[in-house]
């Protein structure tokens, strides 16, 4: 590769890398296909733009034009569309994020930082597809599926993946002690989390376990205690802004209750029993477990508690909330402490509401809190939200 001064086996390795990482499944509007001849295509670009013998500066604008392009076709297709940090971390850390499911593209970013004295011409280019790119996240819209923007920079990480390659392999050539440390470390943490699952007695002590089932395990038990770490710093920044538990990220990042195909959407509480219930990610702190009431299933809030709704940026119309409950006393609904409705509980199950304008939905994730009088109990069976005009715009 012109200006880097790494062997050809780890050059081939780094493709390797990336041709792996990059997400092929189809997305709304693209199939696998199309993506695989999007990237195509683009790492065509990129192998024609570091060794052209065009002027630099002529590379280095189509470089930018290839990383900005695909949003601004975005926003051209797009009938409504966000900004929002949420959006970025959302893209690269979420469950089905680039850096979340390719953590190996990790070095990509990092080599290019390291490259940039012994191949600034290169670093340049790449960085000129990769950083308006990575910016263009920012922007949520249905116009282009963010996978599909990303597969047109992404080849332009290859010279950050050589490059960190080719230093690790230096690395552990020099110094192989400290890596047979770190992975003798991986071990130690791989079985103090076997040991956390027998005295958490999530291991039966006298029979036979499968592996998935310690894996899994082990899985949970780091998310709850730092994170998943492929997701970090994302993770850590949800948990600090909404004060929720770290691996409530995983689930929560890319889920959204409301779409652009959706006008309304039902959370039903308690309806489902398994480990996959779609309510339980959403729910924080003062719910209890699931219960019978009248003719199906319904959780207890005690006094206080909070839910998470995942969903799309509110500019296209109000939002209708209404909650089915029941109880003694009055029940204050609050999303993102912002809009507020008092309504009197009774005996039976009845639909109390709220109507939030547009602009106080957030794109991304929101709360919605919940509080009974003088500490009291109410019985939550659902919550309905429904896209409706904005009262604003009324003539």
């Amino acid at each position: 590769m012109i200006g880097l001064s790494v062997e050809r086996s780890v050059v081939r390795l780094a493709a390797a890398a990336l041709l792996l990482s990059i997400p092929l499944g189809a997305t709304p509007g693209t199939s696998g296909s199309g993506l695989l001849l999007i990237f195509a295509a683009s790492s065509a670009a990129f192998l024609w733009l570091a060794a052209g013998r065009a002027p630099f500066r002529l590379r280095l604008a189509a470089a930018v034009l290839v990383g900005v392009a695909p949003t601004g076709l975005a926003l051209l297709r797009a009938s409504w569309w966000t900004v929002s940090l949420d959006n970025l971390l959302t893209a690269l850390f979420g469950a089905h994020g680039l850096l979340y499911g390719a953590p190996l593209l990790w070095c990509g970013f990092l080599g290019l930082i390291g490259l940039r004295h012994e191949a600034p011409g290169l670093t340049r280019l790449a960085l000129a597809a990769v950083l308006p790119g990575t910016l263009g996240l920012l922007v949520s819209t249905d116009g282009l599926d963010a996978r599909v923007r990303m597969m047109t920079w992404a080849p332009f990480l290859l010279p950050g993946l050589a490059h960190c390659f080719g230093k690790m392999r230096a690395f552990a050539a020099r110094r192989p002690e400290r890596v047979l440390a770190a992975g003798g470390g991986l071990l130690v943490l791989w079985n103090a989390l076997f040991m956390e699952q027998y005295r958490r007695r999530l291991l039966p002590s006298d029979d036979t376990v499968s592996f998935a089932q310690v894996t899994s395990n082990s899985a949970g038990l780091l998310s709850r205690a730092v994170g998943t770490p492929f997701a970090w710093p994302a993770n850590w920044i949800f948990a600090k802004r909404l004060e929720a538990p770290l691996e409530r990220w995983d689930a929560i990042a890319d889920r959204r209750l409301l779409d652009a195909a959706a006008a309304t959407a039902t959370i039903e509480l308690g309806d489902d029993a398994s480990i996959f219930a779609p309510d339980v990610p959403l729910l924080l702190e003062g719910f209890g477990d699931r219960r019978t009431c009248e003719q199906g299933w319904c959780r207890d809030l005690d006094g206080r508690g909070r839910l998470l709704l995942p969903l799309e940026g509110g500019a296209r119309g109000d939002l209708t909330l209404r909650l089915r409950a029941r109880g003694q006393g009055a029940l204050s609904l609050s999303l993102n402490e912002t809009s507020t409705s008092v309504a009197e509980l009774s005996g039976a199950l009845s639909d109390l509401s709220l109507r939030i304008p547009g602009r106080s939905v957030r794109a991304g994730v929101n709360v919605l809190s919940l509080s009974v009088a003088e500490g009291g109990r109410a019985t939550i069976d659902r919550i309905t939200l429904e896209r409706v005009p904005s009262t604003s715009s009324a003539r």
